[in-house]
């Protein structure tokens, strides 16, 4: 039974989390992260009873409509220079790019059971297109830390593939240039600034003030924290995106190293299920799936926490299933659902062969 509500029971502890420390520090938006989790738990549930089949088969119609929903967003909404966001009816914002890497990994599973030897030149620049296609839309919202999080999590899937040596020399070469491209031609200067100067910190710059304040606030939480309702980077405001890409440093400030370990542990325990899901699934499309989605919430995890504790550059990358945000705690639980559905299905196949 527990094993059944495994994942059920971790997506509640970081909900339970999230809610807790918006009540402390932005009381305003509990309400609506309420609700944001409860459409959630919906989404999850009516998604897992769903197997995995029928939704690889639906995956051709539901690129083509994400492809759509990125194209729209480029003409609606910017929000603080970044991210786009269609308005839907009742005030909610929609983020296309947030439901990106489910509905592509999806198309890519079904793409590749198509393969059926090792994998030629045509058939992985149809992979690859499949990934830059709407990589490239969510770039030029312009939202790099969307982008970066979906090219990692998906591009993880060309690692699982029978690729030749020359493939995989080619892909790396391909990556190395582009990143220097893109570096070079394409960042703007505060981003390459934002980038290269998170080592120093402790300088007093502008684009070091967030660096600051949050490891300010990681650092005086101590062992146990100052208690929530205590904080004083989050509360007095000097924290930035309190409620979003900092929260973390929120979480440290107000429960110390012990509410921190807490969470970092959640986290490690809903990674380490995806993997044993993956592990156990006798169908590669599945496994591509699983490690894919683990990639993508251990890469979001990995980056947020780093830069909130001034370990890696601040991208704008928010902490799966604890930052407050509609679009990405329903994306999250709508891949997760998938992964509940994988779950059940190996199960049923396991009970079956018992039987």
């Amino acid at each position: 039974m527990i094993r059944k509500y495994f994942l059920a029971i971790l997506i509640s502890i970081l909900a339970s989390i999230s809610v807790l420390i918006l009540r402390s520090i932005a009381p305003e938006l509990v309400t609506q992260q309420a609700a944001f989790f409860l459409v959630g738990l919906i989404v999850f549930f009516t998604i897992s009873k769903i197997k995995y089949a029928e939704l690889e088969r639906l995956s051709p119609i539901s690129y083509f409509l994400l492809i759509i929903l990125l194209i729209i967003a480029l003409f609606s909404e910017q929000i603080k220079g970044s991210a786009r966001w269609i308005v839907l009816p009742g005030g909610f914002h929609l983020q296309p790019s947030q439901i990106a890497i489910p509905l592509v990994m999806l198309s890519l599973t079904w793409y590749t059971k198509t393969i059926k030897k090792n994998i030629n030149w045509t058939q992985l620049r149809n992979i690859l297109l499949l990934i830059l296609i709407p990589g490239l839309l969510i770039y030029i919202e312009p939202d790099f830390g969307s982008t970066m999080i979906f090219l990692l999590a998906t591009g993880s899937l060309l690692f699982f593939l029978p690729l030749s040596i020359k493939q995989y020399l080619s892909l790396i070469l391909t990556s190395l240039l582009s990143l220097i491209i893109i570096f070079s031609f394409l960042l703007k200067p505060h981003q390459k600034q934002r980038i290269l100067s998170f080592k120093n910190a402790s300088v007093n710059t502008q684009e070091n003030y967030n660096a600051q304040q949050s490891l300010i606030a990681v650092g005086s939480g101590k062992f146990f924290g100052r208690g929530l309702g205590l904080g004083i980077q989050s509360h007095l405001r000097f924290l930035p995106e309190r409620q979003t890409d900092f929260i973390f440093a929120s979480i440290a400030e107000e429960t110390g190293f012990l509410g921190s370990i807490t969470l970092v542990i959640t986290y490690f325990l809903l990674n380490l299920y995806i993997w044993h899901i993956a592990k156990s699934s006798s169908n590669l499309s599945q496994q591509l799936y699983c490690y894919a989605i683990m990639t993508a919430l251990l890469i979001q995890t990995i980056i947020n926490i780093g830069m909130n504790s001034s370990i890696l550059p601040i991208t704008g990358v928010t902490l799966p299933l604890v930052s407050y945000g509609g679009s990405s705690i329903i994306a999250n639980m709508f891949s997760l659902g998938i992964i509940q559905s994988i779950a059940l299905e190996e199960k049923s196949k396991s009970f079956m062969q018992i039987r």
